[in-house]
């Protein structure tokens, strides 16, 4: 497997623990381990030098010293580490693949009818004439029939005000029903783990590129203790192969006589 196919596994085995571990934390969604972040990272650091190692040597026949290292860590840490960062710090940079291909994934796991559940009836649905300003509730009459604009404006840091805006359009007894809340919750954390999914995986190939670019147009360095070793084995399969022909010689020699 290829250095970015590594990556590719990881990337997806890592999306898959950090969903398990961010699902159902809608109280405290802050309160999420950093450990599989950080095994992550430190995995995909530990492959992409083992792969462009083993590229650089295939390519030379021989130890390239520092042009892996130098492949790899320039790359991974400015590049892919500045994208990590900018994801976490501006999580808005999440919006165009979580409402893309994010949404995608949340309609699979059956988040229009989670919102039939939650939310009465369009006919049933009549803002109270005291709350008539309140922009979440008068968005929400607006754009009911289209539950994608809806779901795609909320994200896991503003789940709790959405569902304490919103909690006087419910049915019956679901405000405090935690399982729904959990589950629309887990539904927004799917979304946004998609989003990360897919900015990792775009942003891997294109660093795993400059790696394999690098090393592919990189000179080999070769010891001298090296050029010798080869230029031995080089005479030695020119002797062999002149044997050979010498002996595949008198072997017709012997035939015709």
């Amino acid at each position: 497997m290829n250095g970015f196919g590594l990556f590719a596994l990881l990337t997806f085995i890592y999306s898959m623990l950090n969903y398990n571990q961010r699902k159902g934390l809608v109280d405290n969604p802050a309160n999420t381990s950093k450990k599989y972040f950080i095994g992550y990272i430190l995995l995909v650091f530990i492959t992409q030098l083992y792969a462009n190692i083993s590229l650089a040597s295939s390519k030379c026949g021989a130890n390239q010293g520092a042009i892996p290292f130098i492949a790899t860590i320039i790359p991974w840490l400015f590049m892919f580490g500045s994208l990590t960062m900018i994801l976490a710090i501006f999580p808005g940079w999440l919006s165009p693949f979580s409402n893309t291909f994010g949404y995608f994934a949340a309609l699979i796991s059956g988040v229009n009818n989670l919102i039939n559940d939650i939310f009465l009836p369009y006919s049933k649905s009549k803002v109270p004439e005291k709350n008539q300003d309140n922009p979440a509730q008068m968005a929400l009459a607006h754009i009911y029939g289209k539950k994608s604009l809806m779901i795609n404006e909320i994200t896991p840091s503003n789940f709790n005000y959405f569902w304490s805006s919103m909690k006087s359009l419910f049915r019956s007894g679901v405000e405090n029903n935690k399982q729904l809340k959990e589950s629309l919750y887990n539904v927004i954390v799917l979304k946004d783990v998609v989003a990360e999914f897919m900015w990792y995986v775009l942003g891997g190939l294109l660093v795993s590129s400059i790696s394999y670019n690098y090393i592919i147009t990189s000179d080999c360095n070769i010891s001298q203790k090296e050029m010798q070793k080869r230029h031995d084995e080089y005479e030695k399969d020119m002797r062999e192969e002149s044997k050979s022909e010498k002996d595949k010689n008198k072997r017709v020699y012997s035939s015709t006589e």
